[in-house]
């Protein structure tokens, strides 16, 4: 997951929204946060108009779960807009770019990033408009449970969604998942018409192959394992089409000392 961390000086006045949802646990890019946005295949718009006090600031936390552009306005295009990265900790997406009335972040895997507005000489209020255009072809891989006792053999189940957004049959599509070190592979369930060879003999990698997925569609693959590590495991997941954009999503587990949490 790649990040990256923006600041929008203007002058205007804040009052915090409330329609944010829950927030993304223990990630280097969400300190507490006044706000937090998750953007995806299924919530791609996001608007609020808030008024801010001088000298004040807010601070909105962004998860954006599948690859895809992201745009952000505001109501005022004459405000002072700038960008900074963070620290290593937090570093900037794959690409990203300014101009007069917006930012524009887009990523072929799942990103994050810091968004802080600041309210510079005098009260006023802003509209914040939000909006995510989800890439043609997505990929989603998600892990349960969340969290293991470090080293212990605990099962864990892996879920990931490829999604064909686009209005026509996508074309060629291999599917790739690397099993990283202190994961092992119990079974996997597949969508029809998928041909994944010898999985036996390929691991750690698995490579997935079929013809199409027609246009809107969402396919799933079920990965049953078990982990054993002392540190946390990054899995990701890899989807490619002809003509497309490889795209890609990486699930966390996190290991923790004592019971895991489910």
């Amino acid at each position: 997951m790649k990040k990256i961390s923006l600041i929008l000086l203007f002058l205007g006045v804040f009052l915090l929204p409330t329609t944010a949802v829950s927030a993304i646990s223990d990630d280097a890019c969400a300190p507490q946060t006044d706000a937090t946005i998750v953007l995806s295949d299924s919530n791609t718009t996001y608007s609020a108009t808030v008024p801010i006090i001088d000298g004040d600031s807010h601070l909105y936390y962004i998860y954006v779960a599948t690859p895809g552009k992201v745009t952000i306005s505001l109501s005022n295009t004459a405000n002072k807009v700038s960008m900074n990265t963070s620290d290593g900790s937090c570093p900037t997406a794959g690409t990203s770019y300014l101009n007069p009335d917006d930012i524009i972040i887009q990523d072929t895997t799942s990103f994050d990033f810091n968004l802080n507005i600041n309210a510079n000489g005098t009260n006023a209020q802003y509209t914040l408009d939000i909006t995510f255009e989800p890439a043609p072809v997505a990929i989603t891989k998600t892990a349960y449970p969340g969290q293991v006792a470090v080293d212990t053999n605990t099962s864990v189940t892996y879920t990931i969604d490829v999604t064909n957004n686009l209005g026509e049959a996508l074309t060629d599509l291999i599917f790739t998942d690397t099993l990283p070190a202190g994961v092992t592979l119990n079974s996997i369930v597949t969508p029809a018409g998928w041909n994944c060879g010898d999985i036996n003999n390929s691991l750690p990698e698995i490579t997935c192959i079929t013809s199409s997925i027609p246009g809107g569609q969402t396919e799933t693959f079920t990965l049953d394992t078990i982990i054993n590590s002392s540190s946390d495991v990054y899995n990701t997941a890899e989807l490619e089409a002809a003509g497309k954009e490889k795209v890609g999503s990486t699930a966390i587990v996190r290991a923790v000392s004592g019971t895991k949490e489910v």
